[in-house]
């Protein structure tokens, strides 16, 4: 075969590779063209949702959906190989199905429309939207501007076709051709009412060797959708669920647990099919925490832990008490001691301070039900629930373990905006979902936690009544006591609470004796004349080794707290306060020396006289007493009659 034969092969393969997808170079050809300017208007407009069939040629073809509102721009651009999102605004962000990452300088994202260098310097695009690109066009100084004799059809809409033509780039002389296609005025109108005519169907962006006429790298952008955002959350951040976005700065969280509070969760483990009912009482103050729930599906529970609970019963009631070290743990269907030990450091409430000294404390209430620690989270913008309410999101996960790697990813929802919830009107937590991860960062497993009920006791008593030791305790003889209510009344103590008079006599109490609260139990109260009388227990102390907890406290015997609170009641009236549902405070005394000890016997009740007949002792001084009263009336009458005789005699002679 001829040299000459060779070339002549080699340009046809090059004419057919050039132009076998029908693009033509029409700022080469010799055709005459009406100059003219592509329409102002059809620039986007400043918020606006399109999608993108992005081509560059025989290298990579994209789907890309763009968000575009005045403070962010929103990217999700699909590849055969990969998904991957970007958020570009306050925060920019990339992330993908595993990770997310933030991003330092939004002008490095030259990959999700890239083009040719050359096309990008001559045209100022940035390479981040559709919307910039168009923009770019219009404000690009080309040495031709203009209309193709030929319309052409775009997604079944005739479209216009405007051509931008460019001279002499680089030093290879190379050219430009720009092609935009759109609709025109006596196009079919676009679906949403919301876009008008004219608006973009496609761009066309060649670069072509001005001396051969062949083309050298072409990017294509279609876009069949074009419309202004609907129903959507109005915030610049919309992060994916369940993952982590390393870099972002941490923030305060909205609104946070307070030091006293009860409530009650559903935990529900996804994977598992499990849904736990959790009861939890929180006293910062007393150093008390408490839950009560199901002990056969403890797998996966924030307060459980890394602990094991007993399985022979169902309902468990856990007690930990900080202040003095112990835990008890209840049968709470039967409402049985199961037992009283040192607290276990396994358990998810437990902060341990020192390794080696096996020094603990207790967990912040976020520590605990949101399993981190609060300063980890950072600001994930906003999120709407099933039910369409709209909340503030909170993300931060867990130091990945020793063995293996895992962590967890949790989520923090609260709402935007105060909702009635338990007769409180305030942003509240909504829920906290935890995404736990394997060392590949694929997720493994899921939980929510969902409030149901919930009762802030900052500034009031905790409601001690739902939370009871008394099964475990030890009663002795000094453990049965009693105490007047000074100047009170039980109708008065009723129109308070007697629920919340115990609350508040049991810390004033258990303060005054030096004792833990669960140790004073038992109320009852009876009025006596002016005083209420309050009846209680305080158990005998338990015996136990304590854990090493931090500000830890010696448990008293009975003996000694009971003389402890009579020392005190001795000098004085011992004052506390109920507090009422709207904060009012009630002050109420113990009486200064009202202090008794209930006694294990009672003195017998004398019984009255029982009549069993006379005696004959008794019949012989009956008799002689009416022996000797029947003589003297006797006695008497005689000396009557006589006397009456004889003045009447002497009356007589008188007279006579």
């Amino acid at each position: 075969m001829g040299a000459s034969s060779i070339v002549v092969i080699v340009l046809a393969y090059c004419f057919l590779y050039n132009y076998a997808d029908g693009s033509t170079i029409e700022c080469a050809s010799n055709e005459t063209y009406v100059p003219g300017e592509i329409p102002a208007k059809v620039e986007f407009p400043q918020n606006y949702t399109a999608v993108v069939r992005y081509s560059y040629w025989n290298r990579t073809n994209a789907l890309i959906s763009e968000l575009k509102t005045s403070s962010s721009l929103k990217i999700k651009r699909i590849t055969r190989q990969a998904t991957t999102n970007f958020i570009i605004g306050k925060t920019n962000v990339t992330f993908n199905e595993s990770w997310c990452s933030t991003l330092q300088n939004a002008s490095t994202l030259d990959d999700i429309y890239s083009i040719p260098k050359m096309a990008a310097d001559a045209l100022h695009f940035d390479g981040l939207s559709i919307s910039h690109l168009v923009h770019s066009i219009l404000g690009a100084s080309f040495s031709r501007k203009i209309y193709a004799n030929e319309t052409v059809t775009v997604g079944g809409v005739e479209a216009v076709r405007w051509i931008g033509c460019q001279d002499q780039l680089g030093a290879n002389k190379t050219g430009m051709q720009v092609e935009v296609a759109f609709a025109g005025s006596n196009s079919t109108a676009p679906y949403s009412p919301q876009i008008q005519n004219p608006i973009v169907l496609s761009v066309l962006i060649i670069l072509y060797n001005e001396s051969d006429k062949t083309i050298m790298d072409r990017v294509s952008f279609d876009i069949p959708e074009v419309d202004t955002p609907k129903g959507i959350v109005t915030d610049e951040l919309d992060l994916p669920q369940g993952i982590y976005c390393n870099g972002m700065e941490f923030s305060e969280i909205r609104a946070s647990l307070p030091s006293k509070f009860d409530a009650s969760f559903d935990y529900t483990d996804i994977n598992g099919r499990i849904v736990h009912n959790v009861d939890m009482l929180y006293d910062a103050v007393e150093r008390i925490i408490s839950f009560r729930m199901n002990a056969l599906a403890d797998r996966d529970a924030p307060f459980i832990g890394n602990a094991s609970l007993p399985k022979d019963f169902s309902l468990v009631d856990v007690i930990h008490d900080f202040k003095f070290g112990l835990q008890y743990i209840l049968d709470g269907d039967n409402n049985a001691c199961k037992e009283v030990k040192a607290i276990d450091a396994d358990f998810g409430d437990v902060l341990m301070l020192d390794v080696a000294t096996k020094q603990i404390d207790m967990k912040s209430a976020t520590q605990i039900v949101m399993n981190i620690s609060q300063a980890e989270f950072y600001y994930g913008g906003k999120r709407l629930s099933e039910e369409g309410v709209e909340l503030e999101l909170y993300v931060s996960r867990s130091a990945p373990s020793t063995e293996g790697g895992a962590y967890s990813v949790v989520e923090l929802l609260f709402t935007t905006q105060p909702w009635i919830f338990d007769s409180s009107a305030a942003p509240f937590l909504h829920s906290v979902i935890q995404y736990h991860k394997n060392e590949s960062g694929m997720e493994v497993g899921r939980t929510v936690i969902r409030l149901h009920s919930f009762r802030n006791a900052s500034g009031q008593t905790t409601r001690w009544t739902t939370v009871s030791a008394y099964p475990c305790l030890r009663l002795v003889e000094d453990s049965y006591l009693y105490v007047h209510l000074k100047n009170s009344s039980l109708p008065a103590l009723e129109k308070l609470g007697l629920s919340k008079v115990q609350n508040a006599l049991k810390e004033a109490i258990a303060h005054a004796a030096g004792v833990s609260v669960l140790r004073v139990a038992n109320f009852f109260f009876k009025q006596i004349q002016e005083n209420v009388v309050a009846f209680f227990v305080i158990g005998e102390a338990s015996g136990v080794a304590p854990a090493n907890t931090k500000g830890r406290m010696n448990e008293s015997s009975a003996v000694e707290a009971r003389e402890l609170l009579n020392s005190t009641l001795m000098d004085r009236d011992v004052s506390f306060f109920v507090i009422g549902s709207d904060l009012s405070k009630t002050e109420l005394k113990l009486a200064r020396t009202s202090l008794g000890v209930i006694p294990s016997k009672w003195a017998p009740t004398p019984s009255p006289p029982s009549f069993n007949g006379y005696t004959g002792g008794s019949m012989f001084v009956l008799g002689v007493f009416m022996l000797l009263l029947g003589v003297g009336i006797g006695v008497g009458g005689m000396f009557f009659v006589w006397k009456r005789q004889r003045i009447t005699g002497l009356a007589y002679q008188v007279f006579e």
